[in-house]
């Protein structure tokens, strides 16, 4: 009887130890696929067709594909967050350039009416 606990407890054990070891694989082949400069821009691209970006959801279809969009995001960060924080730079600088762009057109109307 107390080796039956005991062989449960071990099973156990060895299962867990098993868990843990198929999770660091699965983090470090995300890490591995998405870690190079193609893999970062697949990942990008993924996430602006997938409305990641887009800041409201209208359908039930659009929900879904933005919590897979979510959920990779989520497993991509835990496997390297630099290429999370990477492609969140890039992004940003994006932005950023857009809004100089639409400043110096918006100037440059109001140069023109005056």
């Amino acid at each position: 009887m107390i080796e039956d606990v005991d062989q449960t407890r071990r099973d156990n054990l060895r299962s867990k130890k098993q868990f843990f070891i198929e999770e660091e694989n699965h983090y470090t082949r995300l890490g591995r696929v998405f870690g190079s400069e193609d893999g970062k821009q697949v990942f990008e691209w993924i996430l602006d067709k997938t409305g990641y970006w887009r800041g409201h959801i209208e359908t039930e279809r659009q929900m879904g594909v933005y919590e897979f969009a979510k959920l990779l995001f989520t497993e991509i960060s835990l496997a390297d967050i630099e290429i999370a924080n990477g492609i969140l730079a890039r992004r940003v600088k994006a932005i950023r350039a857009s809004r100089k762009k639409e400043k110096a057109q918006v100037d440059q109307e109001i140069k023109n009416l005056e």
